[in-house]
């Protein structure tokens, strides 16, 4: 079992800090020692202020201490939920294969990591939904009870969901969708959560606009607009913005559809993001809004010239 002193360590050698420098004015250089050691345990004081002169938050690794590489599977796992977020399926399949051969990632739990990361690419880059539900009740079937409110189980549940909603499975997608809202329902205080928890109200987006619930989806993506401004997070807002254009234009409230869509371009000028750009553009309504005289035309010229696809 690891402890927090060899994370610690970690850190400060990648750096090229002595423990002198460290433990300047927080502690002993000896203490710092048998913190390293193992010996003794640091306050949450002190923890915290060698995160501040070491550039990083200690207490982001605790939950990563029973790794061989708590630094390592901490990063990887990091990057893992940047390329989910930006449905860079290619990038999260690479990384995965080379995470794979680690101890960490072949043990019950954190293997769940590589596993959700091999059936998106099947779902999104395979399309092979069919064989992908029946792997992720096989996996779902082996979840010990403790961990079934961890965040690689409620992806699970997302994916199953998204494989259900493409074979146009209305109540199946339901039934594993409310199981993902019950996981994330009591963590919105949790910032590490957040990723997960606009993840699961976007799955609900799509399938209230596959299941012709406007309103619905209207009110869920409103819900999720206020919970990115009230966490100055914009998770996917793109997504967010095309989502509510699509159900308002269906409404036939055509100021609020415009109004959104023209957001949701603002913020592919701002920040480029071809893969998710190209799920958007694929959405049956999206170039009928584009073309749509009452869309800035300079807007519209500098989508295309900066999107090629599009």
């Amino acid at each position: 079992m690891n402890h927090i002193g060899n994370v610690i360590k970690e850190v400060r050698c990648n750096l090229g800090m002595s423990r002198s420098e460290l433990s300047e004015n927080i502690c002993s250089e000896k203490y710092l020692y048998l913190i390293e050691k193992g010996e003794r345990t640091p306050s949450t004081e002190i923890v915290r202020l060698f995160s501040a002169k070491l550039g990083a938050d200690i207490f982001e690794y605790y939950k990563y201490l029973g790794c061989i590489d708590p630094i390592k599977v901490y990063e990887a796992i990091k990057q893992f939920n940047t390329y989910r977020r930006i449905a860079d399926f290619e990038s999260l399949r690479k990384l995965s294969d080379s995470m794979a051969v680690l101890p960490d990632f072949q043990k019950m739990h954190w293997k769940y990591e590589i596993e959700v990361n091999r059936l998106s690419y099947m779902v999104f880059v395979d399309q092979k939904c069919n064989e992908a539900i029946t792997l992720i009740k096989e996996l779902l079937s082996q979840i010990e009870p403790k961990y079934s409110e961890e965040e690689y189980t409620a992806n699970l549940y997302l994916l199953l969901s998204t494989c259900y909603q493409i074979l146009n499975d209305i109540d199946g997608a339901n039934q594993a969708l409310s199981v993902a809202y019950q996981i994330v329902q009591n963590k919105q205080n949790i910032a590490a959560y957040n990723q997960i928890i606009i993840s699961v109200k976007l799955n609900a987006m799509t399938l209230y606009h596959l299941s012709e619930e406007y309103d619905a989806a209207i009110e869920e993506g409103l819900l999720i607009n206020r919970l990115q401004l009230e966490s100055n997070s914009y998770e996917r807002a793109n997504f967010t913005f095309y989502y509510l254009a699509y159900a308002y234009y269906k409404k036939g409230l055509q100021d609020a559809a415009f109004e959104w869509f023209e957001k949701g371009l603002y913020d592919l000028l701002i920040h480029y993001s071809p893969i998710p750009a190209y799920y958007i553009s694929n959405y049956d309504l999206f170039y009928q809004l584009l073309n749509d005289k009452r869309v800035s035309h300079e807007l519209v010229t500098k989508i295309k010239n900066k999107y090629d696809f599009i």
